[in-house]
């Protein structure tokens, strides 16, 4: 079964069209071969400050949410600020692109259950992130 990955831009500068490929590369990857369809959104931090106080409880931009849906057309959602991305990548020392792809594959392995929160989960999901960012040629 192949992945599908649909990317969209909900920014009102936009996106560089390299970070939309780089995204639908990234969520394929990280979804090995689950067969299922996923929406990569690239959205402002007005539109991810008001779903991260909505459903997280936190009124504060964030860099990148997961929600899973499991509809028969459209298994998750994964949304990334662009402006919070790009702001990580120059504080990290790395490029957005690296950034970018990071989140994206972040966002989809909560959606495939991994959680950082639980300690061994972490292990095991920056293992897994590692190994993709390997994949993609975007290591630390």
């Amino acid at each position: 079964m192949t992945n599908r990955v649909e990317v969209s831009d909900h920014t009102r500068e936009g996106v560089p069209a390299a970070w939309r490929q780089l995204a639908r590369r990234a969520a394929r990857a990280a979804l090995g071969p689950a067969g299922k369809t996923v929406s990569v959104a690239f959205v402002d931090e007005d539109a991810v400050q008001e779903l991260n106080r909505r459903y997280r409880g936190q009124d504060a931009p964030t860099d990148v949410l997961s929600f899973p849906l499991e509809e028969e057309d459209l298994w998750g959602e994964v949304l990334v600020c662009a402006p919070v991305a790009r702001r990580q990548a120059a504080a990290l020392g790395h490029s957005p692109e690296r950034e970018v792809a990071f989140l994206v594959t972040h966002g989809v392995l909560h959606l495939l259950g991994f959680d950082h929160a639980d300690p061994t989960q972490e292990v095991a999901m920056r293992e897994r992130q590692r190994e993709i960012m390997g994949k993609l040629e975007l290591p630390r």
